[in-house]
């Protein structure tokens, strides 16, 4: 399902990619924001929804491209392979740091900026509907 074409990702003014790179990178942007979002928009009309939430969307979708271009994470074993840095030895100094608290340990390769965009308009929300 086509949810941001080249043009829209263009006119977003984020940093420049190929067309190549994008149709290489929006399919796993894609299906990364369809697993968060619990597939959403395969159920609902995008073109016809509010306005807020079908921008939102698309600039996730277009974050989520960035952040995959910027750091080449693209699956959950690339992020989980990617790990964080615990200690560092140089000579006789060594350092220990911390849990960063970043969201490497959601399991997730969803970019913290594409999260923020997707929680602020409630396509994240897990509860159950009312009928």
């Amino acid at each position: 399902m086509e949810y941001l074409t080249f043009k829209e990702y263009e006119d977003m003014h984020l940093s420049s990619i190929t067309e190549k790179k994008f149709d290489e990178l929006v399919v796993r942007a894609i299906d990364n924001i369809d697993v968060q979002t619990n597939y959403f928009y395969q159920k609902h009309d995008l073109d016809n929804d509010v306005k807020v939430r079908k921008n939102a969307f698309k600039k996730a979708i277009a974050v989520q491209i960035e952040y995959q271009f910027r750091y080449g994470i693209l699956t959950v074993e690339d992020r989980l392979n990617a790990g964080d840095l615990k200690s560092q030895n140089i000579g006789r100094t060594s350092m220990s740091f911390g849990d960063s608290g970043n969201t490497s340990s959601r399991g997730s390769t969803l970019s913290s900026d594409a999260y923020e965009l997707l929680l602020s308009v409630g396509l994240l929300y897990s509860g159950v509907s009312v009928c």
